[in-house]
């Protein structure tokens, strides 16, 4: 007699449906497999692999190669296996900053600032053409901040050398990634050691989070990522904006200021209601959005709408749809 195998998916991975199809987020691995919905269900709980339809074996085989089950034999059951709960911890505090750069002596001041809120990922923007030794003079600004991760959004460099870029990104293991707009060519610059540059052949910053709402490249799977989705949005949840001149804002694409980063304390900012309106409302209160297996990877500056109570839309359209599949070019 030949002995049924029972199966689990492995504990590091959390199914995602979408309303024509679903997703398996690999959250260690940080990758994503598509799959029916008909398998959804099926790998919701404990199966047996001879209760797979024959039209979804070689799908089935794919993903065993990527080690995404458990396998138990006779009488052995998955008590042992451990399986993930993803939990987000929502600190006080302000999680990452968007800043456009202002002089030097200011950055020192905001930094400084955020510092004390415990912001942990920076994006500096800056909008003028510069000269490398300012790139060197901002990351230095970091070497006693608790910041974790920095990001740098310039203009394209008409004298770039790539050994120059490559050691700067050496030389500053939190510099992760340096955009560069306004580039003749879009291209990107990988380094062995630490981070890359984007070229990106567009005008202006705000591309790339334009271009970027459900890019078939854009979607990003981790741990982190995924718990903050289920009960936050993803993008504005512990975020502030500070613009040249220090005012505050909710996003770039508002006008409204809440005050000057120069003058006023920040906890007056993160526990102002109005500022934190858009940071409870995740994906699966937004129409069509509700609906995307990518939902829980997407990171969208799109400023939610509010039709009825508890419904939200964008007036943006995404570049993908849940319901054909198909990403715009």
């Amino acid at each position: 007699m030949i002995k049924r195998i029972k199966t689990k998916l492995i504990g590091n991975c959390v199914l995602v449906k979408g309303i024509k199809r679903s997703a398996i987020y690999h959250l260690f691995n940080c990758k994503i497999f598509l799959i029916p919905n008909e398998l959804y269900f099926l790998f919701k709980e404990e199966f047996y692999i001879d209760e797979i339809s024959k039209k979804y074996l070689k799908l089935f085989k794919h993903l065993e190669r990527h080690d995404l089950f458990y396998h138990c034999y006779g009488l052995n059951n998955f008590n042992n296996f451990k399986i993930i709960n993803p939990k987000y911890s929502s600190a006080s505090g302000f999680y990452s900053a968007y800043i456009q750069f202002p002089s030097i002596n200011r950055l020192q001041k905001i930094i400084e600032k955020l510092d004390n809120e415990n912001c942990k990922y920076y994006k500096i923007l800056i909008e003028n053409y510069y000269e490398i030794e300012l790139l060197t003079d901002i990351m230095m600004l970091f070497n006693d901040s608790l910041a974790n991760s920095i990001e740098l959004s310039i203009v394209y460099d008409k004298n770039y050398h790539v050994k120059k870029y490559e050691k700067l990104m050496d030389n500053f293991a939190r510099l992760h990634i340096i955009h560069m707009y306004k580039s003749p060519v879009n291209k990107i610059d990988k380094f062995e050691l630490n981070g890359n540059i984007q070229f990106i052949n567009q005008m202006t910053y705000e591309f790339q989070e334009d271009d970027y709402i459900g890019a078939s490249n854009s979607f990003n799977v981790n741990y982190y990522l995924y718990a903050e989705s289920l009960k936050y949005n993803n993008y504005f949840n512990r975020k502030i904006f500070i613009d040249m001149g220090g005012n505050i804002k909710r996003t770039f694409s508002e006008t409204i200021s809440f005050g000057n980063i120069f003058n006023i304390n920040l906890k007056n900012i993160y526990t102002n209601q109005s500022f934190k309106k858009y940071w409870n409302i995740k994906k699966d209160d937004v129409a069509m959005c509700k609906d995307c297996e990518f939902r829980y990877a997407c990171v969208d500056h799109r400023i939610p709408i509010k039709v009825k109570n508890k419904t939200w839309y964008f007036k943006d359209k995404c570049n993908y749809s849940p319901y054909t599949f198909i990403f715009k070019k």
